[in-house]
């Protein structure tokens, strides 16, 4: 049994005869604890006091409870620092599927390394079953970044997307990879195959941190990219105005976005 599965897992108290068993009681935090908050908090670079104005959230509690597992955070406060630093809402053992998860390890020294892979680490439970890639960048923008950021991918099993700003790399043979995460893999099986060339007018929206989930899930693929500029061209050849468009998406709703990782059975081989 995996550590989430224990936290949803409480046992009971053995009881001698004729005498009623007493469960314990369940722990305070099923999954969302201090130790994955600030693994999160790290990975976006986000600090309490930003995470406690924008939430609304009591500082000093707050604070006690991030540095003392024994504080006791009530439910509504730890579902929406969770929510806030990217867990499904009203949810504190998911990652939001509803948007694109920006992360960033720090990768010009051994210790930055370290703590990011560190936090990765931490949030196995969220992570296991994950498919990796690495995002291509034209060499124009490789050039004028001069290699300092190479942009990781994450395909969670529960079809969360996540983009991970690895800076500085420069250590050769070393980095990031799915070897972080028992059960994370690349998604193509080895790494030059998991390396998704990222089209032109793309750049800006994964360096910007402005990816639609749509937009990650092609990207994720790897496969011909249709770019806002070819639809519009389509459009236009076909007749189709902007609000026949607008009509259109408006009547059918949202597209149900597919899985983007094999779930293998339990007993597959690694």
């Amino acid at each position: 049994m995996n550590q989430a599965q224990q936290r949803f897992n409480p046992q009971g108290v053995s009881s001698a005869p004729g005498v009623t068993a007493q469960p314990m009681q369940e722990p305070e935090s099923r999954v969302f604890t201090p130790k994955f908050a600030r693994s999160l908090m790290m990975l976006r670079g986000v600090t309490k006091e930003a995470l406690c104005s924008a939430t609304g959230l009591q500082m000093q509690h707050f604070s006690t409870w991030l540095n003392n597992t024994d504080e006791v955070l009530s439910e509504r406060s730890r579902k929406v620092a969770a929510h806030f630093l990217g867990m499904q809402e009203g949810c504190e053992d998911r990652l939001d599927t509803t948007r694109v998860h920006y992360w960033r390890v720090n990768g010009s020294n051994k210790q930055g390394l370290e703590a990011g892979r560190n936090a990765l680490r931490e949030l196995e439970p969220f992570l296991q079953d994950s498919e990796m890639a690495v995002f291509d960048l034209p060499s124009s923008t490789v050039e004028r970044l001069k290699g300092t950021i190479v942009p990781h991918a994450i395909s969670t099993r529960g079809g969360a997307g996540v983009v991970i700003y690895f800076q500085n790399p420069r250590m050769k043979n070393t980095g990031l990879g799915p070897d972080i995460v028992q059960g994370m893999r690349w998604h193509k099986g080895e790494r030059t195959g998991s390396t998704v060339k990222i089209p032109a007018e793309f750049v800006k929206p994964v360096m910007t941190r402005n990816l639609t989930v749509h937009e990650f899930d092609e990207l994720f693929v790897g496969g011909k990219m249709r770019t806002w500029t070819s639809a519009i061209l389509t459009m236009r050849e076909h007749g189709i105005t902007p609000q026949q468009c607008i009509d259109w998406v408006t009547r059918t709703g949202i597209v149900e976005r597919p899985s983007l990782t094999v779930v293998q059975p339990a007993n597959a081989p690694a």
